[in-house]
């Protein structure tokens, strides 16, 4: 009825996961394309084929084909005898963000929309026109209940799951389900929402590939009889139905697209697109065959503050780790010239057993390489940072580095990998071999709910990667946050109408009885 043509594999897991059809009752490619999303299963035990567990290849349809159909289907068929009078049963679906639930929405309802009979029983919002996407809706079956659409954000607890009745609850992406916290909420939810599910209904559970950790993964590996990596230990549907599923496989169309992005990234690939979570235990996080691109043996060092090669600098960016007692204070400035994102220069300043660095002292140290190269802005984390704004002066200002500090180093190693990123040779300055080394010692952990741990090496002299931290935040600024412009000079016209600026901020703040330091 509804005008979609599913792919030999979106046909053959919803005939299997939805239809409630065994694996040996298909024939030819059906049954051959079984095997290949649920493994060597010849038949599933009534009571899994409650929860529906699909670990798929990203831009492959699964919240579309295997999430919002799904309800929407279940919307109109479910027996509703056992709601009491008055009662409304309710097709939930959860995603990570608001986009991402609003999302489901507009697809469920350009769904109904698209089918005349079904489109005539939208009867929620009142008024509703062709091009309206509501936050939810309703519809008036043909046996009089009204079943409504609705959807949740997991970061503010805001599922809904409770005190209702559910015809199919959807938790798409739930390998990335995390409240506003950044606590891991997947549990939580699915077991508030699986009791309320109405007979017939489903949990399900679709998500692109993440870690190897989390309710999502430890539900889908003890019920999957697929083996997906060697170390994997095999198990059998007891309660749910794993599905396993690469890109390619439930849209072989986007095949161009996904060997594209494995040519640029192989291991991004094979977790969005193969569907492979990453291990649980830490990796090297910088690989020593993507960082050997970024040397250059003709590089002067350091790098005059107007580049060389003819390249003059279009932006420069600086990057702190500030440590004063067992730490080190470490900065690094980068210039992006020609395409390319070059580390212009990198100071390290080592504390002396019984002799920490004096705040001051390792202020006025930067300040100077900052100035020398008409940088504005240091990017450094919250760490001491009311002592730096105070040592700094207002000089030069300081930008606060990203909360999550994994988003900086993800950000630096797409640009390593993306081979814009260029330094000297290590082999010839012992302070950029000192770099490297805590470069390839950085170790990260994917983690459930989508996060990252980040990990730098600690070394027996008291470094702690802080080479690599401030190396990480000068690059991480040529992805969008930008540090401060370049000061301009004192006693300049730019200066007196920048002081200007200032005064009338601080004259319009005291006017509102709210003074700021």
């Amino acid at each position: 009825m509804v005008n979609v043509t599913p792919t030999l594999a979106q046909r053959v897991a919803c005939l299997v996961a939805y239809d409630g059809l065994e694996p040996c009752e298909l024939e030819g490619d059906e049954r051959d394309m079984a095997y290949e999303l649920f493994g060597p299963v010849e038949r599933f035990p009534a009571i899994a084929r409650a929860h529906v567990f699909a670990l798929c290849g990203g831009r492959a349809g699964k919240t579309y084909v295997l999430g919002a159909l799904r309800l929407v289907h279940g919307a109109y068929v479910r027996d509703l005898s056992s709601l009491a009078p008055g009662e409304n049963a309710v097709a939930l679906s959860i995603a990570p963000s608001d986009f991402m639930r609003q999302q489901i929405i507009n697809y469920q309802l350009g769904c109904i929309r698209s089918v005349p009979e079904l489109k005539a029983t939208i009867v929620a919002p009142r008024y509703l026109k062709d091009y309206d996407r509501p936050g939810s809706f309703s519809i008036l079956r043909p046996d009089g209940q009204t079943v409504a659409f609705e959807g949740g954000v997991s970061t503010r607890g805001g599922y809904g799951g409770r005190a209702r009745s559910l015809t199919d609850c959807l938790m798409d992406e739930c390998a990335f389900f995390q409240d506003a916290a950044h606590t891991v909420n997947d549990q939580e939810i699915f077991k508030a929402a699986s009791p309320r599910v109405l007979p017939g209904g489903q949990m399900i559970a679709p998500t692109t590939a993440w870690a190897k950790t989390g309710y999502h993964w430890e539900r889908w590996r003890e019920n999957s009889a697929k083996k997906i990596q060697e170390e994997q230990d095999v198990g059998a549907p007891k309660n749910a139905i794993s599905i396993h599923a690469s890109t390619t496989t439930l849209r072989p169309a986007a095949t161009e697209m996904v060997e594209r992005e494995r040519s640029i990234d192989g291991e991004n690939a094979r977790r969005e697109f193969d569907a492979i979570p990453q291990g649980s235990t830490p990796l090297s996080f910088f690989r020593e065959e993507e960082l050997a691109p970024c040397f250059d043996d003709s590089m002067p060092w350091p790098l005059p503050p107007a580049g060389y090669d003819g390249a003059h600098p279009e932006m420069k960016t600086a990057g702190a780790d500030f440590g004063f007692r067992s730490n080190s204070s470490a900065l690094a400035i980068t210039h992006k010239a020609a395409g390319q994102v070059v580390l212009a220069n990198i100071e390290e300043l080592r504390p002396a057993p019984g002799m920490p660095l004096r705040p001051r002292a390792t202020a006025d140290a930067f300040v100077g390489i900052c100035q020398l190269h008409e940088v504005g802005g240091i990017m450094a984390d919250g760490h001491y940072r009311e002592s730096i704004v105070e040592n700094l002066g207002g000089r030069i200002g300081l930008v606060d580095a990203p909360v999550t500090p994994s988003e900086a180093f993800i950000r630096a190693r797409s640009l390593i990998r993306n081979g814009v990123v260029r330094m000297p040779n290590p082999k010839k300055y012992p302070v950029i071999d000192r770099l490297v080394r805590q470069l390839k010692e950085t170790k990260g952990q994917a983690l459930a709910g989508g996060g990252f741990a980040i990990t730098l090496p600690l070394w027996p002299d008291g470094s702690h990667g802080d080479l690599a931290a401030a190396f990480v935040l000068s690059l991480y600024q040529f992805g969008g946050n930008v540090a401060a412009a370049t000061a301009p000079k004192v006693g300049t016209e730019e200066w007196e109408e920048a002081e200007r600026k200032k005064r009338r901020a601080l004259a319009n703040q005291r006017n509102r009885g709210k003074m700021w330091t």
